[in-house]
Order: structure tokens, then C-alpha cells, then sequence
């Protein structure tokens, strides 16, 4: 069975408890809250908590050795991925804010599946991890160069003052055994410098004309080895990009993943033909210009990231980026919302020549206008919810609050643990240390939790105010029932299934297996079918569908099983009874032009090339029998080709390099 709790969901009425409670949950409207778990791991403990909205032990992970190094995150399959360290005592020789010592992987019941340790003399993890869809994970860590290698790459001998640098780099370790892992894809700060101060060295040239390039001379932190001091890292699998922070250059980057280990340290190759240079940066213009007249956007951000968890692509913050913007303003925090400017035509995003990256404000703030109210210097997070909500995480007070989308307040809580001691509810925690990193909330219907039976349990505080939390009457809205794919093409398939009483609709997603971000398409009742178009030949993709149930429902169904299907591959030709049409495109591979050359085609064609990431490229109707395609600005990869005429369709591949 899915989701047993779902059957016994808990709420309790909307209540603003302040006046009583003092730690763990103080607010909770249940009527505008969301509705899901939450994945607790608070600092200077060892436990991963999983807590439902009453804030009561769903499910627990237990440590008697690494603290928090520094977050977890819950995997599809119910897997617990997380990071650990014994704080200095991991690394006498690397040790700075947010070290850690090594990643592990723990199935639900919290058997140990895998650990790998990433430090020692040279190098350590720190701060933040990100879970692939392949089952790698991307490790951020510190490695250790010596003045005189510093200073062989342009480095002002004044900002050395340790006697020792830490650029930042990431690695993708692939699990090997229970205590192995093999680096397959790296990425190194140390690759991508430029400087100005010593004409002598290689990567000598003007910071101004290299946005895409680090300037290995511009430091706020006056010299000391923590320079970068990377605190967040993650992963867009549609872009096949990666995004971090760094708070003591005040911006966040973007990076391409597609790339070679040798093409992540040139300046050329993958999607984007830029190797591991930058491929945007935003927050602070004067690390590229120069121009001190330039405000920053961002001062010592934190939780960079696409707003992409479990959100569907029809929601209109999807794919934008949300950062928690830590010294927004004297003694408080914000959180923004920015667009980046992509452009997925070129594959790249806009620089004017001369100007900075955009965009030059923010789309969306959160903010509060009484200084210390909401206010964490370090650390902290936020998560965009399905309902439009947003979940934030002040840090360093250890105060983690949700507001709707009049932001008014929905749920407030306070960690009640100190160096893993719980408090007393109604005790007064004072200036006692209660901090944590993030708290994220994953979806009632998040497939961790399927076939889980998710009896709530003890609270983590003392004393607990349990009578918060009721038992309701619900009248379930059931799932949809028989998932099937037919009329599979090499471009299309028909989604059908059982429909259920009582609903307005259904809300289906597919994606590709293996790819952690989902599409979301809405149809109305009583149709219980879905035709999908642009998918892509001879990919395997999976599916399900929930009720989107009516007013005697207080919820949503919840997903069906998962049906799959695979496209329909290679070149082929469908649809003509007699003769053959000649169809020619050349070069292939092709570079700067496509030449595409028919006969035997009656009347006028539709040509369309779509990109190997599903998106639309190209689109032209057209009866000539010879057409010419400048590909001047096309990413390299993989795409297919569709020469449609009536009842009758081409497929053919095509490279790009």
C-alpha cells in the first residue's frame, strides 16, 4: 500500500500557539499549511529527524559519532543521504566553518549502505552535498596549495597571510562497495583563474574582458585560505548544470556539467562549448568589472538553487532561482527569487558585451522590516513549496517558518535541541545555541514514502504539548487506477487510466527514468487521457497520475503506480506506400551548417529539429527541396530530425559539434 498515513493524515486546527509553546511548533494553521514531512538535522547532534507538521518523529536516523557536516537529503527510494564530521577533530591541517569528513548512505530502517571519506591532509568535503540521478553524489571540498604553487599562478603574495590557500573544486564520486567510491567527473576553482598582478604568469590578461574567468586577486576575506568558501551546491539535470554559492565573493555560479573531466578544466567543450568556465555569475558585479559604483544583490548568500523540488514545470517560479540572501539589509535576512537570463536557443546566458549579467533586481522578496526579527548572518535555506507557500530556514536562530503566498504565517518552529539536549516545551531557550542549516519538506506523496507505514511517534522536546495534534474525519479521494501507455511513436504516446468519483481533473507527470525532475500536464474531467508530443526516440520515460479531487475532499488523491514506456528509436521513415523518398543531410556530424536535400516528397514539408534534451530547436514549413541551416549557435549534442508531410513522416539523427 502507498502512504499508509495518508489514510490517518493528523492535523490540528489553526492555532497560533506562541503564547504557550517556545520550542518546536508554535504556529500551524492547517488549513493553508502544506502538507508533508520534514527532514530535520539539526547542528552539534548527531540524528537525522523526519517530523510531521505537529512536529512529531515520523522517522528517525541515529549517529554516535559524526555530527552534522553539513545536510541531508531524503532519496526517492527512502534512502537517507547524508554528511558527517567530528567537527575539528576530522582535520587538523584543512578546518574552517562548515567542514565536514564524509557522506553516508542509509536505507530506511538506518542500516548503514555505503560511507566514503573525502579528507585528509590535502583536501576535505565541506557544507553541502547533491544527490544524482545516476546514483552519483557531488561532493564541494577544499584543496590545500602551497604559497609558492599560489604564487606561480599570479597570486598577490600579500594574500597569503595563512601560508596557505583552500580554493574550492567538486567532485561526482560513483559508490564503489560499502566504504569506496571512484571520482568520475571533477571540477576545479584552481582551473579557471585570471589575474592581472603578475604579467610573467600564464593566466596573465584584463579581469574585464574575462567575466567567465575567477580573478585570483579579488578576496574580502583579507587573505586567509578559506577564499571561495563554497556553501551550497546544486544540480538542474534538464540543463545538465550546476549551480553554487559562495559567500565570501558575495555571488553565485553556474557551471556545465555536461563536460568532460579534461573538458571541466579547459575553457571548451560540452553543451555549452565553455568547458568549466563560469557560465553565469550573480550577486556581485564588482568581482568581474571592477566598477566599485556597482551594487551588490547578494551579501554572504546561502541555498542557491533552482526552484525545481517537486514542482511541476506549469508552475510560474519553476526553474528560476531562489537564494537566501543573509545580510539583505542592516541586521536582517531576505530571501529572493531572481530569472536567470537563459537563453535556451543559444544554449547560454546573455551577456551584453560590456555589462553584467542580469538580471538587475530581484522577481519576488521575503522580508521583515523589524531588524533581529528575522535575521541569521550564516547558514539558512528556503524551499518554494507545491501550494505557492514558502518554507525558510533562519539558521542561526534555529527558527524555521512558513508563510503563504499573502506571507502571512502558517507554521513557525523552533529546534528544540541544544548540542543534542532536548528543551522542555514552555522552557526559555535564551542565547543558547539552537541552530541548524536547513529544514526542508518533502510531499505527502513523495515516493520515499511509498509503502511506509508512517505512524507518528514520540516529539523530540520534553514535556510536549500533544494535545495540538487531532484526529479528523477525512473522506479519502481515491488514486487512479490502471495506468497504461498506447499509441507509443518515436515522438508521442497516449497516456489512459480509470478514472475516480468526485474530482474536478488530473494532474499527470512524466519524466525520463533516471531524471529526477518530473512534467506536469492538467486535464480536465471526465477525460482520463493524455496525449504527450515532443518526447524524445528510443527514450525510456515513466509516469502516474493523481485526482484532483473536489470540495468534499480536504485533499488531493494520491499518485497512482508508476506505468512505463519507451519511444519508438533511430532513423525511420513511416507512412509512405510506394516509392521511397530520397532524403540527404549532410554534413553529419555538422559544425557551422546543415544542408538538408529532398526528392520524392509531394507539396510542402514541416521540418522540425528538436534538441536531445526535448526541446524544439528549429521549425520551418517549407515545399523547396534543398534548405540550408546555419548552426553557428547551436550547442553541440545530439538531434533529431522531422520531415513531416501529409500522412507521412522522416526521422533522422543528427550531431552537432
Amino acid at each position: 500500500m502507498k502512504n499508509l498515513a495518508l489514510l490517518t493524515i493528523t492535523v490540528m486546527l489553526a492555532t497560533n500557539l506562541s503564547a504557550q509553546n517556545t520550542v518546536a511548533v508554535i504556529t500551524h494553521d492547517v488549513n493553508k499549511a502544506f502538507a508533508g514531512y520534514n527532514l530535520h538535522f539539526p547542528a552539534a547532534q548527531k540524528n537525522v529527524y523526519l517530523l510531521d507538521n505537529c512536529g512529531r518523529i515520523v522517522n528517525l536516523w541515529t549517529d554516535t559519532v559524526y555530527s552534522p557536516g553539513n545536510w541531508a537529503y531524503l532519496l526517492e527510494n527512502g534512502d537517507i543521504l547524508k554528511t558527517g564530521g567530528r567537527n575539528a577533530t576530522s582535520n587538523n591541517v584543512i578546518h574552517a566553518g562548515g567542514g565536514g569528513e564524509l557522506v553516508q548512505r542509509k536505507d530506511w530502517n538506518d542500516n548503514l549502505l555505503w560511507q566514503y571519506a573525502y579528507n585528509d591532509s590535502f583536501k576535505r568535503m565541506h557544507h553541502d552535498i547533491e544527490p544524482m540521478p545516476n546514483g552519483t553524489v557531488l561532493l564541494i571540498a577544499w584543496e590545500s596549495k602551497t604559497p609558492q604553487e599560489c604564487i606561480t599562478a599570479g597570486r598577490d603574495p600579500s594574500l597569503i597571510i595563512n601560508g596557505v590557500l583552500w580554493p574550492d573544486h567538486i567532485v561526482e564520486v560513483e559508490p564503489n562497495g560499502m566504504f569506496g567510491g571512484n571520482i568520475v567527473w571533477e571540477w576545479h576553482v584552481w582551473d579557471h583563474l585570471i589575474q592581472d598582478f603578475d604579467s610573467t604568469k600564464a593566466n596573465y590578461g584584463v579581469v574585464t574582458d574575462h567575466p567567465e574567468l575567477i580573478d585570483f586577486n579579488y578576496d574580502l576575506n583579507n587573505g586567509k585560505a578559506d577564499w571561495i568558501h563554497l556553501n551550497s551546491i546544486d544540480y538542474n539535470a534538464d540543463l545538465d548544470q550546476i549551480i553554487v554559492s559562495t559567500p565570501f565573493l558575495n555571488e553565485i555560479w553556474i557551471i556545465d556539467h555536461s563536460t568532460t573531466p579534461a573538458e571541466a578544466a579547459s575553457h571548451s567543450g560540452g553543451l555549452a562549448g565553455r568547458g568549466g568556465d563560469l557560465l553565469y555569475r550573480w550577486g556581485n558585479p564588482q568581482t568581474y568589472t571592477r566598477d566599485t559604483s556597482l551594487q551588490r544583490t547578494l551579501t554572504f548568500q546561502h541555498d542557491a538553487h533552482w526552484v525545481d523540488d517537486h514542482l511541476g514545470s506549469n508552475d510560474a517560479n519553476f526553474g528560476k532561482l531562489m537564494i537566501f540572501n543573509n545580510r539583505y539589509a542592516f541586521n536582517r535576512s531576505g530571501v529572493n527569487i531572481i530569472t536567470p537570463p537563459w537563453d535556451n536557443q543559444n544554449w547560454e546566458y546573455t551577456l551584453q558585451p560590456g555589462s553584467n549579467w542580469g538580471p538587475a533586481t530581484y522577481d519576488w522578496t521575503y522580508t521583515r522590516p523589524t531588524p533581529q526579527e528575522f535575521y541569521s548572518p550564516g547558514i539558512s535555506g528556503a524551499q518554494r513549496l507545491p501550494n505557492g507557500n514558502t518554507l525558510i530556514c533562519s539558521g542561526n536562530q534555529g527558527y524555521t517558518f512558513e508563510i503563504d503566498s499573502a506571507e502571512n504565517l502558517v507554521w513557525e518552529y523552533i529546534n528544540p535541541l541544544h548540542q543534542g539536549v532536548p528543551f522542555s516545551q514552555g522552557a526559555n531557550v535564551g542565547t543558547q545555541s539552537i541552530q541548524h542549516f536547513r529544514m526542508n519538506r518533502y510531499p505527502l506523496d513523495y515516493p520515499a514514502f511509498d509503502g511506509k507505514i508512517l505512524e507518528a511517534g514520540n516529539f523530540i522536546e520534553l514535556n510536549p504539548n500533544d494535545s495540538l495534534c487531532g484526529l479528523p474525519d477525512i473522506q479519502v479521494c481515491h488514486a487512479p487506477q490502471s495506468p497504461v501507455s498506447t499509441l507509443v511513436d518515436t515522438f508521442s504516446a497516449t497516456l489512459l487510466w480509470t478514472g475516480t468519483p468526485g474530482v474536478q481533473g488530473y494532474s499527470v507527470r512524466h519524466r525520463e527514468l533516471g531524471y529526477n525532475f518530473w512534467m506536469d500536464n492538467t486535464v480536465n474531467a471526465p477525460t482520463t487521457q493524455l496525449n504527450l508530443s515532443n518526447l524524445i526516440p528510443g527514450i525510456s520515460y515513466e509516469w502516474q497520475v493523481y485526482a484532483i479531487c473536489d470540495s468534499t475532499h480536504p485533499s488531493n488523491s494520491m499518485y497512482s503506480i508508476l506505468d512505463t514506456f519507451q519511444t519508438l528509436s533511430g532513423d525511420s521513415t513511416t507512412g509512405f506506400s510506394l516509392n521511397e523518398p530520397y532524403i540527404s543531410i549532410h554534413p553529419n556530424p555538422a559544425k557551422n551548417t546543415l544542408q538538408i536535400e529532398t526528392s520524392g516528397l509531394a507539396g510542402s514539408r514541416h521540418i522540425k529539429i528538436i534538441h536531445s534534451n526535448g526541446v524544439e530547436i528549429y521549425s520551418e514549413q517549407t515545399s523547396l527541396n534543398h534548405v540550408q541551416i546555419e548552426l553557428n549557435k547551436w550547442p553541440s549534442g545530439f538531434y533529431f530530425i522531422v520531415i513531416e508531410t501529409e500522412g507521412a513522416r522522416v526521422f533522422k539523427k543528427l550531431m552537432v559539434e
